[in-house]
């Protein structure tokens, strides 16, 4: 089994879901970290439509949601553990700098984990 024919690895490194050459995202230019990240139309060397239809990445809002939840639950988890009492407010604040941290990381995960599970279905 090759790197391309492993799921999960196209999956994190953003590759197309059909032939995993290819980063399914426009590559950034500058130093905008606020810029959102745009995904290409079609992939240049097996032509899978990455844009389904309007709303097709709506449901890609769940998988950020179920991400965000996960990693705000280990940070607690390693956070409580630096803090005298079980819940510290100031872990709320930890908390959230995580969660601003890994925004992009989620935007982009979230969309190639539901664009995995409905790539064979056809728009």
């Amino acid at each position: 089994m090759s790197i391309r024919d492993n799921k999960l690895i196209k999956i994190l490194a953003y590759k197309c879901p059909r032939c995993g050459l290819e980063s399914a995202f426009e590559k950034q230019t500058g130093i905008s970290i606020f810029a959102i990240p745009r995904m290409k139309k079609q992939c240049s060397n097996c032509q899978f439509r990455f844009i389904k239809e309007p709303g097709f990445y709506y449901g890609a809002m769940y998988v950020s949601y179920a991400l965000t939840i996960s990693e705000a639950i280990i940070t607690f988890l390693i956070a409580q553990q630096f803090y005298e009492t079980t819940f510290d407010p100031r872990i709320i604040g930890v908390i959230s700098i995580v969660i601003v941290i890994l925004m992009w990381y989620n935007y982009k995960l979230s969309r190639m984990v539901w664009l995995n599970l409905f790539k064979n279905h056809q728009f």
